[in-house]
């Protein structure tokens, strides 16, 4: 019987712990801001394999540029987007269109991925994985 209450509180544990961790993103989603950035993507040198996109964060420079081209800023912190096995990969775009992620941007830490949409001739489509 010791056993049981003894897995029975490790796994309230660790609920606890997941749902903390959850309820901070959520939180963060609400309040802090969401922003759209043109990304690029990369292919990284990570151990984890598997159904996503590592991404390179591409913001408008043009506010604070100086001898700087708008294009050719990039912000240190990647961030890696997961998709369904099935799906097409988005990353590879046809000439004139670009790849642009949702971000929220959390007071600390890397920013945390939304959506993914094209821009192609000025029309944005949201992409949706099932």
């Amino acid at each position: 019987m010791t056993l049981a209450k003894t897995s029975i509180a490790v796994l309230v544990i660790q609920l606890a712990i997941v749902s903390s961790v959850a309820g901070k993103y959520l939180y963060e989603r609400w309040t802090c801001p969401r922003v759209w950035v043109r990304a690029g993507a990369y292919d990284p040198e990570m151990v984890m394999r598997g159904r996503y996109l590592s991404l390179s964060l591409h913001p408008n420079g043009c506010v604070a540029a100086k001898g700087i081209s708008c294009d050719d800023w990039r912000l240190n912190a990647t961030v890696d987007f997961y998709i369904s096995e099935h799906a097409a990969d988005p990353s590879r775009t046809r000439p004139g269109q670009e790849l642009w992620i949702e971000v929220t941007v959390p007071p600390s830490g890397p920013p945390r991925p939304i959506q993914l949409a094209l821009k192609e001739n000025g029309t944005w489509t949201p992409l949706a994985f099932q």
